[in-house]
């Protein structure tokens, strides 16, 4: 890599390279503020912000900072791998550079620079493009809930997999094939290759799942993706978590202003609408507001479900509604309770009994 964006100097690739003094001048002189001390974060860690902090990241590290992500200037053109941020409020975050750190993490959202064909977000950007097209990748709901997936270890196979059992990819073979194409190549298809991978799909030469999950991790789908581009820009998304196998996504604003769907057909697929954009959700379990919580995991033998059948028998539908007393019981058995152990509970600390019900 050559720095002729830059200045008339060079850079010796990916690795750890040494600043002369000139060097440093010319940097200063464009405007960078230099660190003045360096850190490297251990495994999978999360800090606040230092000002004029080099940050060297070991692997899936994030760096908190205080404001929202317009109150800073975030630069990754100028050196490959590293993200220069500055925050434009006197007196607070300062100046810092980011070495290969995966996330950055502001007060009013999300963003991800793993954006390599392996990594977390790159999968995910790949599967976004292929299936939903490229207009999705600002999905911010959509990304973050991938985003998790590849994070705890999902596949390209098992996320397709995912998807073809919901539904999202629609019915059709012909149809199936014909978006597939347009999302990868940018083009319609022709008829020839139409019908080509419409009969693999037919005869079995295929599944949609495992066409899918090829043509994702193209290289003609990853240039329509603009993984190189999204490289310098960051990917902007919604946090989700997953603990005990619940996945978790957080959305930055109060219920109001959504409208969640979750009738659409029974194999998990939901939708949630507001502030001019609609999310279609694959397997989450729960949706954080920042005002609660919604529970979708509503199954016999699901932690939200077991919570409705126990506080329904025990104290009435009416308990329902208390949505303290739901949250504790969903959270009783997320951590691995079970019924017998939760009706036992609510008759030794009296919250029900026999007389009363």
């Amino acid at each position: 890599f050559v720095g002729s964006i830059i200045g008339p100097f060079s850079y010796g690739g990916y690795g750890i390279d040494t600043l002369t003094a000139l060097d440093r001048q010319e940097l200063q002189t464009l405007g960078f503020a230099l660190a003045t001390q360096n850190i490297t974060l251990p495994t999978n860690d999360s800090v606040h912000v230092t000002p004029g902090t080099a940050y060297t990241e070991t692997n899936g590290d994030m760096v908190t900072y205080s404001g929202s992500e317009n109150q800073y200037t975030v630069n990754a053109a100028l050196l490959p791998g590293v993200v220069t941020v500055q925050d434009t409020v006197a007196n607070r975050d300062g100046a810092s550079s980011l070495t290969g750190v995966a996330r950055m993490a502001f007060s009013n959202g999300m963003v991800a620079f793993d954006l390599g064909a392996n990594q977390s977000t790159g999968q995910a950007a790949e599967l976004v493009n292929a299936v939903f097209g490229s207009g999705a990748l600002t999905d911010k709901a959509m990304m973050g809930e991938w985003i998790n997936f590849f994070d705890h270890g999902g596949t390209m196979v098992q996320a397709a997999h995912l998807l073809d059992g919901s539904g999202v990819m629609g019915a059709g073979n012909s149809s199936f094939v014909s978006q597939l194409w347009q999302d990868v190549m940018g083009s319609p298809i022709d008829p020839t290759n139409l019908a080509t991978y419409t009969n693999d799909l037919t005869n079995g030469t295929y599944s949609k799942s495992s066409l899918l999950a090829a043509a994702a991790t193209t290289s003609l789908n990853q240039m329509a993706a603009n993984l190189s581009g999204l490289a310098t820009t960051g990917v902007n998304f919604d946090q989700a978590t997953t603990t005990n196998g619940i996945t978790t996504l957080s959305y930055n604003n109060p219920s109001t202003n959504y409208v969640v769907n979750s009738n659409l057909n029974s194999s998990g697929v939901v939708t949630v609408s507001g502030l001019g954009s609609t999310d279609t959700l694959v397997g989450v379990q729960r949706i954080k507001f920042t005002d609660g919580s919604l529970a979708l995991d509503l199954g016999v033998h699901q932690s939200a479900g077991e919570a409705v059948l126990l506080l329904n028998a025990a104290m009435g539908s009416s308990a329902l509604s208390n949505q303290t007393l739901v949250g504790e019981a969903i959270g009783f058995f997320d951590g691995g309770g079970t019924l017998l152990q939760g009706a036992s509970g609510l008759f030794s600390t009296g919250k029900v009994s026999f007389a009363s019900n």
